[in-house]
């Protein structure tokens, strides 16, 4: 993976959620982070502190670490494993009072719509057309705002979701700037805090790098330098 940012900041510390897996052999419960996102982590010169699921206190646990930034990842449905959404909701109540930047990716991204006070759909029961966004890539439009001068009017994304955010599902404070052309809001900010959220997977490939580049190194320069 060759990721145009590499350098854009100093290291920087990111607080990155787990999704939860079962073992088959065991039967024990893991948390886990997939190495393409140390990877890609790597490649942004961001140092991953793993947040276990289930902890009493998660906002004790950011208080500790005191991140740069904190990173929400993907995994299974919103509402799928209690104790993730629980550790979920304390990081991002902890990091908004403390002003850390926040980053979701497809979970992440439906989660922090959610925690805001909007919806997420299962997309079959939504769209009227027969394209899948659980293994498909597609196109994505660019909506005019404070990210448009970093990404192109249409971009190629990558696509691993069967649930997702509507627009007219989207929190009252958030703001869509980048929707399919089924209509799903592929991306996400908040225009008073340092919040993003993109639907698609930065650390997966894509058939279009340089513009998730460009957005994901412009987010962390701004948060870093604000």
């Amino acid at each position: 993976m060759q990721v145009a940012s590499r350098g854009c900041v100093d290291v920087v510390r990111a607080l990155v959620t787990m999704r939860p897996i079962r073992d088959p052999e065991t039967g024990e419960l893991r948390d886990s982070l997939s190495r393409d996102w140390t990877a890609y982590l790597d490649e942004l010169n961001v140092t991953p502190v793993l947040v276990a699921n289930g902890l009493d206190d998660p906002s004790a646990r950011l208080s500790a670490v005191s991140p740069d930034i904190l990173l929400l990842t993907n995994g299974e449905d919103v509402g799928a494993h209690p104790p993730r959404d629980r550790t979920g909701r304390g990081l991002v109540e902890a990091a908004i009072g403390a002003d850390v930047p926040i980053l979701g990716v497809c979970r992440g991204h439906q989660f922090l719509n959610q925690y805001y006070g909007g919806n997420v759909v299962e997309l079959a029961s939504e769209l009227s057309t027969d394209h899948s966004h659980d293994g498909t890539p597609h196109g994505v439009n660019i909506l005019e705002g404070p990210l448009s001068a970093v990404l192109p009017n249409y971009m190629a994304v990558n696509s691993y979701h069967d649930d997702g955010v509507m627009t007219d599902h989207v929190a009252p404070p958030l703001k869509p700037f980048a929707i399919s052309d089924d209509g799903v809001v592929e991306g996400l900010y908040h225009p008073e805090q340092p919040v993003i959220s993109i639907q698609w997977h930065p650390e997966r490939p894509l058939e279009e790098r340089s513009p998730t580049d460009r957005l994901v190194s412009h987010w962390l320069k701004e948060s870093i330098n604000a």
